[in-house]
């Protein structure tokens, strides 16, 4: 879904959607322009699982820096948010996590939200940002 566009100088345009639907990129390329296209096909939408007891201070810690961020007028993520399922945090946390963007696109491509969470949640202790 489409949310804005914008453009601060020529050749640059900034837009903000919001995801509606998971996918994975089976190519892409950059056209002569700099645009990127690619082609993608859907990926089935995660079950609804609550994060498992030893990962709720995953979730806690994205509801903190969420509610951080948002006190100072600079949202990261769209409403609503699902502080209560773990694959709408592990995936979050995929999006800001300092790792390569093929790192990202495999973890979220995940089929088990719960796994998913888990090698966030482990990722996130390893580098000591989860207690």
């Amino acid at each position: 879904e489409l949310l804005s566009v914008d453009s601060d100088r020529p050749g640059i345009l900034k837009v903000r959607c919001r995801g509606t639907q998971r996918f994975r990129v089976q190519s892409s390329r950059q056209q002569r322009g700099g645009l990127w296209v690619a082609n993608a096909s859907p990926v089935a939408d995660d079950d609804r699982l609550e994060p498992a007891d030893m990962r709720v201070d995953t979730a806690r810690a994205l509801a903190s820096m969420i509610a951080r961020l948002d006190a100072q007028n600079d949202a990261l993520f769209l409403q609503p948010y699902r502080f209560d399922d773990a694959g709408w945090v592990a995936n979050r946390w995929c999006e800001i996590l300092p790792i390569s963007q093929e790192a990202k696109q495999k973890l979220m491509e995940l089929a088990d939200p719960l796994m998913r969470l888990q090698l966030v949640d482990d990722y996130l202790r390893s580098n000591r940002v989860v207690g």
